[in-house]
């Protein structure tokens, strides 16, 4: 199949053949519009071409394709510039659904049979040999937790303090210290509080305390981790003023 690409656009206007229409009636016609339209053309210095249009389905990129102007009703050229000026109905429905084909001009990009897209990405590829190439091999993840000896042998406890909130407030506004200063190191504690507040278990000095652990309601747990001798240990409601009867701290050495 040919098709004609005529510019400038030409009018042409014939008269057709008398008498009843028939199928070399209809020949003739188009016979004298062709002719009427390169004597136009001619006339005027316009020029024309022929395009052979062919669809390869073999080898795709053989395609010659036909070459479509997109207009307005009104003849008006149309110019893409914003959402909305084309819409364009892709139906992957029914015994003959549309198909669009995603090219670079040379090369298609490819559907597995999981209807995944088949894409490279060159470079997140780079990047992972670069991760790649950072880890020696044997890596591997590898944790390491410090004076579990220590920890394991903490059975013993000396000394304890007891709180009264009666007569140590205990509310959110700030800390309340508890004990001033650690008489030697701990390895942890064992509480227990009889109470109904989250209250919070800090260590250092005044305005530089440190949250350590979350007292619970009527917690009885032992609690490890490393105080040093002459630490500064407070606490301090998570929320409102503690209204526990009593708060037992057993230390663990």
């Amino acid at each position: 199949m040919a098709t004609f690409h005529f510019y400038p656009p030409v009018a042409v206007s014939v008269t057709p053949p008398a008498g009843s229409a028939t199928e070399q009636k209809q020949d003739d016609i188009i016979d004298i519009l062709t002719d009427e339209t390169l004597s136009i053309l001619r006339g005027a210095g316009g020029t024309y071409s022929k395009t052979q249009v062919v669809k390869d389905t073999t080898t795709p990129l053989n395609t010659i394709p036909l070459p479509v102007e997109i207009v307005s009703a009104s003849g008006t050229e149309i110019n893409i510039t914003s959402s909305g000026d084309v819409n364009i109905v892709v139906d992957g429905t029914g015994p003959n659904p549309s198909s669009i084909q995603l090219t670079n001009g040379t090369e298609f990009v490819d559907v597995t049979a999981d209807r995944e897209l088949v894409v490279h990405d060159e470079k997140v590829l780079l990047e992972l040999e670069k991760i790649t190439d950072e880890i020696a091999p044997g890596d591997g993840l590898k944790v390491t937790v410090e004076n579990t000896a220590d920890f394991a042998s903490s059975t013993e406890f000396d000394g304890f303090t007891r709180v009264d909130p009666s007569v140590t407030t205990i509310n959110d506004a700030g800390y309340a210290e508890i004990v001033a200063s650690a008489p030697q190191d701990y390895k942890g504690f064992k509480v227990f509080q009889q109470g109904g507040n989250n209250i919070i278990f800090a260590l250092g000095a005044a305005s530089a305390e440190e949250n350590k652990y979350l007292i619970h309601p009527g917690d009885l747990s032992e609690v490890r981790m490393t105080i040093p001798a002459g630490t500064r240990i407070s606490l301090r409601s998570l929320q409102g003023t503690v209204n526990a009867t009593q708060i037992i701290f057993n230390w663990l050495v």
